[in-house]
């Protein structure tokens, strides 16, 4: 969905193509004539819609996720065509966390905890959400609540002894 709609001229469409070729400008500058160019909607233009120019713009998406055998580029593949999935798959970063002792299961413990007991009904708008997250949050840590971590560092080094120098 485009937010605004940008309409060019051939002139200003010329305008912001000489400022790239010349490469000279500031940065913001530069990017602002590349959105520009991708959001036009006239004739000339491809009229991208603003999640795909996001998508060009972004030279790499750094993604942090747990090791679940799911995980992995090859499940692009299984969801999109070869060429979809090889382009996204080019854009990624990955970066996977600890099999055990992630802080990334404390997060997700703490998003279950918060979906169970606030989130387990429609929300009509986004302010409601806010609010009602809000509140949550307020009672949650009001209680002091804890998620309680049983990995100790003594298992984390007898489980990941391969991660570990040897003396």
């Amino acid at each position: 969905m485009k937010k605004f709609v940008v309409t060019l001229t051939d002139e200003e469409r010329e305008e912001l193509r000489r400022m790239l070729a010349s490469g000279k400008g500031a940065a913001r500058k530069l990017i602002h004539a590349r959105i520009l160019l991708k959001a036009n909607s006239s004739k000339a233009g491809p009229g991208w819609d603003d999640a795909r120019i996001a998508e060009a713009q972004a030279r790499k998406i750094v993604l942090v996720m747990d090791n679940l055998n799911t995980h992995s580029p090859a499940s692009l593949y299984e969801a999109f065509a070869p060429a979809e999935a090889k382009r996204i798959a080019d854009k990624l970063e990955i970066h996977y966390t600890p099999k055990h002792g992630s802080w990334l299961d404390m997060a997700e413990i703490e998003l279950g905890i918060l979906s169970r007991q606030c989130l387990d009904r429609r929300i009509e708008n986004v302010e409601y959400l806010r609010t009602e997250v809000a509140a949550w949050e307020q009672q949650r840590n009001l209680a002091k609540a804890k998620v309680n971590w049983q990995f100790t560092t003594a298992d984390a080094r007898i489980k990941l002894r391969r991660l570990y120098p040897s003396i």
